[in-house]
């Protein structure tokens, strides 16, 4: 008996051909070519609108290599981890990540990864295989499925970040994609769809030249090939300098700005110095940069280096949190309405002048924003009480000032002990290929006391003079910090 040919791996055009030749009318592959994309059936018998006949006819020939769930894992901020079982029990990683704006889908696209690099588990384990295009779309679409099932949320974006180097799999992620963005497939937009690599420069040409409508990401984690060889060893043949070139060359064809990644290492990339790297990294096309904290993994020489949630809040059980206003009319919104990943909602109502308390009763990590309303803008000071110590915490606020004609960033914190040598250092913003350096700003006396309030405050003279009327509160104050 010969073998059973694995019918996703057809076009539409081949599987028509084949059909045929079993005494079939066309039309009858476009059909099972739907109940295959379309609406993911994994077996044959799913076919209702087939005769049992065909169905038969079917089954005796082709088979379909359906992925299956293995494990699924939920975490205390929400997000899914999954182990989906291949055809052949090779076992791959897609992970169904919930945020307040977006649920995303990151996906694998090989069995284990060559690339080695030092921070990463899959980089641990050697590459087997590349995965099929149909292997890609079905962690898609059962993450999609679960989206819905556990939140009642439909998937908005996917991101190529699991297990191995797409461009390394570069046919069958674009084939995947395809399919996904499909009509006949999930129908999904490809702006909603980022890969992400490691850095192969050729390929990263190569992408260009197919004009791809999907976005791009820049595994990049260090600005210098002496840092970068450490920790990604691809980076020996990719240099920055050919990767520079590439990302210049990406963005002139393709006119997407791309995204560049960078994980924070414990004392390996976290100085000012790796940061003026980066920025000036960032001067060389237009592009977005995304700060990531580390995950360390079991075994591994990196840890994660001090991390910078602007807007959140990680509190213990019982922690009572005070959010006092000391300028502007405005609320602070923490409810799970508006952030589903809260484990229990906060906020109080609209007024000035006011020192607002929540006892938080059960642990985790909140996201919060500052809602200021017409007349005015707010600056505010934040201390979560736990026991007899406090714990400083660091936000950054987005405001608008109709009176002033602007909108613009302030970053406030308060220091509980003395720090020598303290100062803040701001990386100028890449805009069209244009931006600045960041301005480097150092505390009277080289240092900050106890107690000290402090304010950046970005953009305007506008929005400085604003926050002149209340500056009187704070210790420090620094305007115009280009990039806080």
């Amino acid at each position: 008996m010969s073998k059973k040919i694995d019918i996703r791996q057809l076009s539409l055009e081949e599987l028509t051909e084949k059909l045929v030749a079993l005494g079939e009318k066309p039309f009858r592959a476009k059909q099972v070519y739907e109940w295959l994309w379309k609406k993911r059936a994994t077996s044959f018998e799913d076919m209702t609108n087939l005769s049992k006949s065909l169905r038969t006819i079917i089954d005796d020939n082709f088979e379909i290599r359906a992925i299956s769930l293995q494990e699924a894992q939920k975490s205390k901020d929400k997000t899914i981890k999954n182990a989906f079982l291949l055809a052949d029990e090779a076992v791959v990683e897609g992970v169904l990540i919930p945020t307040r704006k977006r649920m995303t889908a990151c996906v694998s696209v090989q069995v284990g990864c060559s690339l080695d690099c030092a921070f990463c588990a899959t980089g641990k384990l050697k590459r087997v295989r590349n995965l099929n295009p149909d292997e890609i779309y079905d962690q898609v679409a059962m993450i999609s499925k679960q989206s819905i099932d556990e939140y009642d949320i439909p998937l908005s974006n996917i991101v190529f970040m699991g297990m191995g180097e797409p461009l390394l799999n570069y046919k069958n992620v674009i084939a995947s994609i395809d399919k996904i963005t499909s009509p006949e497939g999930l129908g999904m937009s490809p702006k909603r769809i980022t890969v992400s690599t490691a850095g192969i420069s050729k390929m990263i040409k190569k992408l260009a030249d197919d004009e791809i409508k999907f976005n791009l990401a820049l595994s990049l984690h260090a600005a210098n090939d002496s840092k970068r060889n450490k920790i990604m060893p691809i980076n020996e043949k990719n240099s920055l300098e050919a990767l520079r070139e590439a990302m210049i060359y990406f963005h002139e064809k393709t006119k997407t700005r791309p995204t560049l990644e960078y994980i924070i290492f414990k004392d390996f990339n976290d100085e000012i110095q790796d940061a003026k790297e980066l920025a000036e990294f960032c001067l060389s096309f237009p592009s977005k940069v995304n700060i990531i904290e580390y995950n360390p993994i079991d075994g591994g020489k990196y840890q994660a280096g001090m991390s910078f949630s602007p807007s959140s809040l990680t509190i213990n059980a019982n922690d009572t949190v005070t959010f006092i206003c000391t300028s502007g009319t405005h609320n602070v919104n923490g409810t799970q309405a508006t952030f589903p990943n809260n484990p229990e909602s906060f906020g109080n109502s609209l007024g000035s002048g006011w020192t607002y308390q929540h006892v938080f009763t059960i642990a985790g990590t909140y996201d919060y924003h500052c809602d200021p309303h017409a007349g005015g803008g707010m600056v505010g000071s934040i201390l979560v009480q736990q026991g007899s110590g406090n714990l400083v915490i660091e936000g950054v606020m987005d405001f608008t000032l109709p009176q002033a004609g602007s909108t613009g960033k302030a970053l406030h914190f308060s220091v509980d002990a003395s720090i020598p040598d303290l100062s803040i250092f701001g990386i100028g913003v890449a805009n069209n290929g244009g931006g600045s350096d960041g301005q480097e700003y150092t505390f009277p006396n080289g240092s900050a006391s106890a107690g000290d309030q402090i304010l950046v405050v970005r953009d305007s003279a506008a929005i400085a003079q604003y926050f002149g009327t209340c500056m009187s509160s704070y210790n420090h104050v620094f305007v115009d910090a280009s990039g806080v």
